[in-house]
């Protein structure tokens, strides 16, 4: 018997969605384009992930797109698009391409979450914390001794 996969879902996937235009309508598309990608199951990456804008309104499309070229402050518009991220306790969302730097995180009480935080924090040079991560010593106790014993630089600190 031969199976053939039809398609890929991309539900559970987060989107930013950017429309541009040169006359009115610009938000109906973009709240249409937005439904269709809610529908099949993907999650917007917060509300700023959404964004309509004019360009060169009323002019003729073809010349609008050196006017979309020569906008800046749409240019950063779109870039800010790309950065947003949902931020909820059972989703990380990291972007490639990004340098990541040390920080002090706190963990929301989902063992998944905690190691992906930890596998996150081990691979930025520099110190980073993550706080309330006790379910990682809760589901495997010796995990963080596991890791130094392959020559990973984890500790525990404090009651966690």
């Amino acid at each position: 018997m031969a199976c053939n996969k039809v398609g890929v879902s991309l539900a559970g996937r987060a989107y930013g969605l950017v429309v541009h235009g040169d006359v009115a309508g610009v938000e109906a598309q973009r709240r249409a384009l937005a439904d269709w990608r809610d529908w099949m199951g993907l999650v917007d990456a917060g509300a700023s992930s959404r964004l309509d804008r004019y360009i060169g309104y009323y002019k003729p499309y073809a010349t609008s797109h050196a006017e979309l070229d020569a906008d800046q402050a749409v240019q950063e518009d779109v870039r800010n698009v790309a950065h947003v991220f949902l931020s909820d306790p059972h989703r990380l969302v990291t972007f490639g391409g990004l340098a990541l730097s040390p920080a002090k995180v706190e963990s929301p009480y989902i063992i998944r979450v905690a190691i992906a935080l930890l596998m996150v924090a081990a691979s930025i040079k520099g110190r980073s914390e993550i706080t309330n991560a006790l379910p990682i010593r809760r589901a495997h106790p010796n995990f963080v001794e596991n890791l130094c014993s392959v020559g990973a630089s984890v500790e525990w600190t404090g009651g966690e």
